[in-house]
């Protein structure tokens, strides 16, 4: 287990704090990893500094109360973890599965082919979601 400030943090999460970032900047750093879209929800601040950022259905109450950032990026966000983040006040990011686990996946079967000294093929299968307005 991982201890961060005194409380203790189940699972893999990354934090940048002290790094402020307007939220274009944000999203310019977030298109390196090649996704079409972003969903957001919550609170727009004209600045972030604290950030936490991990993969997959990362959105989690516990992560939200304990590490208090103010910009929380994941890949898939469900409605109730958008409310309690709102009433927190943090503006979350959900970047899709794909999105989020892709670009980092590329890198480790870099780095497991050097490591084991055996190939490793990449099987990439595009990721065909995309967000579609009703009505606007």
């Amino acid at each position: 287990m991982l201890s961060y400030q005194g409380y203790t943090i189940v699972g893999g999460v990354r934090i940048v704090e002290n790094y402020p970032l307007t939220f274009d900047q944000l999203l310019e750093r977030l298109a390196v990893l090649g996704t079409r879209h972003v969903r957001i929800a919550g609170e727009r601040k004209k600045i972030f500094s604290k950030i936490a950022l991990t993969s997959g259905k990362g959105f989690m109450s516990e992560f939200f109360d304990q590490l208090k950032p103010e910009v929380y990026i994941a890949g898939e966000f469900e409605q109730e973890a958008t409310k309690y983040a709102e009433d927190l006040g943090i503006l979350l990011v959900e970047l899709s599965h794909h999105g989020s686990e892709v670009a980092p996946l590329k890198k480790i079967s870099k780095k497991l082919s050097k490591v084991f000294a055996v190939p490793v093929c990449d099987i990439e299968i595009d990721d065909t979601i995309e967000t579609v307005f009703l009505n606007d």
